[in-house]
């Protein structure tokens, strides 16, 4: 992992799929929090909404109410997905700039409701 965090790949970590497809049936040993702890940088994704019957915000809720992630992990992940998308650095800088924007105190709230 050490690797990984140094050379700054990012690690889509895909929950419902990775239970779906046996890939970690008990997901409360998912790697995720490891990554995360190690610097590698993760994002939650879907892999196939329609296959795995799955939406973004249905991974970050199942991340919280697991306790692989918490709301500022969440943050941190979309600015990490925007910062490693194939977007022009300018998209990138605006894309930051939302997030950061969207993601106020209602926000956590807001996310912290989804682990409930």
């Amino acid at each position: 992992m050490l690797v990984w965090a140094s050379e700054a790949p990012i690690v889509e970590a895909c929950l419902t799929s990775n239970r779906l497809t046996g890939a970690c049936a008990d997901l409360t040993g998912h790697p995720v929090r490891q990554l995360l702890k190690s610097g590698v940088p993760v994002c939650l994704a879907t892999d196939n909404t329609l296959v795995f019957g799955t939406t973004l915000s249905a991974e970050f809720a199942l991340g919280l109410r697991l306790g692989l992630v918490v709301p500022d992990d969440l943050r941190r992940m979309m600015l990490s997905a925007a910062s490693h998308s194939f977007a022009e650095v300018a998209k990138k800088h605006e894309l930051a700039r939302e997030i950061e924007a969207a993601y106020l105190p209602e926000t956590l709230k807001q996310l912290t409701r989804l682990a409930e």
